[in-house]
């Protein structure tokens, strides 16, 4: 469903979306935590409808992928700013080998604001990365203005 709403960004004219996954509970579909997502609708509409500047309300999104070696190198499509991760760790990237099996990830920004370099021991050579792509992940990338990214995957083999 994510990411049906996702490609309805590219179709739909005047239409926004916020990433609400840090906000709600695995077992409850409404999240609890009502005031975040209040206030990321809030600056949407106040940037792109009202045209206000000096807020980047928009979550980072998945731009492309590039591999090096046993990494995949992605970029996200992020405000002038780049991506603040919250805490030390990024948490929530997966990555697949050739065989499509994928494993938790190592995940940390890359040299510019905008790149995330991503690997597991257990992958050689990466065809392909998913971040928070489940029912109920961690979100651990965010805008520098605390907005979360939103959930991805490079692959579509279904």
């Amino acid at each position: 469903i994510r990411e049906a709403q996702a490609d309805g960004l590219r179709t739909i004219p005047n239409c926004g979306m916020v990433v609400s996954m840090d906000c709600g509970d695995e077992f409850c579909i409404h999240p609890a935590k009502k005031k975040p997502i209040g206030d990321r609708l809030a600056y949407l509409a106040l940037e792109k409808t009202y045209g206000l500047k000096g807020i980047e309300s928009s979550a980072p999104t998945y731009e492309s992928m590039e591999i090096k070696g046993n990494k995949a190198i992605v970029k996200f499509k992020v405000g002038e700013k780049g991506i603040g991760p919250k805490g030390h760790e990024l948490e929530g990237f997966e990555i697949a080998g050739e065989d499509r099996v994928f494993y938790k990830a190592e995940a940390k920004t890359g040299v510019s604001g905008d790149v995330v370099e991503v690997s597991s021991p257990n992958v050689s050579n990466p065809v392909a990365v998913r971040y928070a792509f489940r029912n109920c992940a961690p979100i651990s990338v965010y805008n520098t203005y605390g907005i979360p990214a939103s959930p991805f995957r490079t692959d579509n083999w279904d």
